[in-house]
């Protein structure tokens, strides 16, 4: 065989496992559309550069939102799916996760069931406690966003105002 036959083979059998692989991401991200109830859209006070002056914004990384009862089950459903720059907004009525790229989204106060510090989730590690697990209901599912900080320091501010929100905290989760 010489290589322009072996290259195009190459070629077509990349092209096939790509293919499935999108697929199978599409099929999923379809199925829990059906599933899971699109969050709350960001309330116009936060959209992008209107909550700037108003609150301060602590810089994340949006790590994964995953289903409460397995930590390996990505929810991909609206937009949940992709990693990315986000920053963490906070005030008496909830959370905002305001996100570069993708659709933002809030969390009602009385959504929040607790928030836990984290080292891992789904394809992330890092050092210990490094990231922000906030327990959550999306409709009535319970999901986990795992957030990274940017900086270290911003872990404590994250906690504090979760547990003004709703009682819990690191260590400290409502039923």
């Amino acid at each position: 065989m010489n290589y322009t036959v072996v290259a195009a083979i190459s070629l077509v059998f990349f092209v096939a496992i790509a293919a499935a692989m999108w697929l199978g991401w599409s099929r999923q991200r379809m199925r829990q559309e059906t599933l899971y109830p699109e969050p709350t859209a960001v309330p116009e006070q936060w959209a992008r550069g209107a909550s700037a002056a108003a609150l301060p914004g602590i810089p994340v990384s949006y790590v994964a939102t995953t289903r409460g009862d397995d930590p390996f089950a990505r929810i991909m459903a609206h937009g949940l799916g992709f990693r990315g720059n986000a920053t963490f907004f906070a005030a008496a009525d909830g959370i905002v996760l305001d996100r570069e790229g993708e659709r933002g989204f809030f969390v009602p106060a009385a959504d929040i069931t607790a928030a836990e510090p984290a080292s891992t989730a789904i394809d992330r590690g890092v050092e210990t406690d490094g990231m922000v697990a906030i327990a959550w209901r999306l409709g009535k599912l319970p999901v986990v966003t795992t957030l990274r900080p940017r900086r270290s320091a911003d872990k404590a501010a994250i906690f504090e105002a979760i547990s003004e929100l709703s009682g819990s905290g690191p260590g400290h989760p409502q039923p």
